[in-house]
């Protein structure tokens, strides 16, 4: 919009935003400071991406570590990434033996086993499900609360009905994020009793079979 001349905005004169975040801050100062922005184009893009996508930006050191160690864990095999692009989902398998780190999505979800930019660099799916020893975890990614238009993405299904369900065949207690958070997750306390291959089944088969519960276009739960 800036590149294009900023002509459609009539005679307003004050720049605001519904809420506050990367993504949003980035916007404001682009339409506040046009000419500022077009020279720091590259690093706004860059902010605003990290803020909704979960992908780079080195503006901080702690969390760039952490981001670091995971992407080292990656690249030398210690995080195995398997697509399964028929579900538009990504298995990642984390080296029992590799500490657990962390990282954290715009507004300060808090994500465990590795961090989620390293993962959303190497791969482009929608949904991650990871497993690291007995712990496992499966998030919807952000593209999938928007509508995408770089690409198709898989439709959200609730996930609380195959949290009640890993409940009672586990020995720990599974929770799960509503359909309409930004990414919602699929987690539970503990170190799960299940195999790896019972939770991908279980987790694969409501995937499959689940009704949709997310229309990204009207911003709540689908008909139906």
């Amino acid at each position: 919009y800036v590149e294009s001349g900023m002509g459609r905005h009539g005679d307003a004169e004050v720049v605001t935003n519904n809420h506050f975040d990367q993504d949003g801050l980035a916007g404001v100062f682009a339409l506040a400071e046009p000419d500022v922005a077009m020279r720091h184009r590259a690093l706004l893009e860059d902010l605003a991406a990290a803020g909704d996508f979960g992908t780079y930006r080195d503006l901080w050191i702690g969390e760039d570590e952490r981001l670091t160690a995971s992407e080292e864990a990656v690249e030398a095999g210690r995080v195995v990434i398997a697509d399964e692009p028929d579900l538009d989902i990504a298995v990642v398998t984390v080296d029992p033996d590799l500490p657990a780190t962390w990282g954290h999505r715009f507004t300060g979800q808090h994500y465990d086993g590795v961090h989620p930019m390293a993962l959303h660099n190497a791969t482009d799916m929608s949904g991650i499900a990871l497993l690291h020893g007995a712990r496992y975890r499966y998030t919807d990614r952000y593209e999938t609360w928007v509508q995408c238009r770089s690409r198709q993405r898989r439709t959200r299904v609730a996930l609380l009905p195959l949290a009640r369900r890993l409940t009672e065949a586990d020995d720990v207690r599974w929770r799960a994020d509503a359909a309409g958070a930004l990414a919602p997750t699929l987690s539970h306390e503990g170190e799960s009793s299940l195999t790896p291959a019972t939770f991908l089944t279980a987790l694969r088969d409501h995937l499959r079979t689940a009704e949709p519960a997310w229309d990204p276009a009207v911003g709540r739960r689908a008909p139906g």
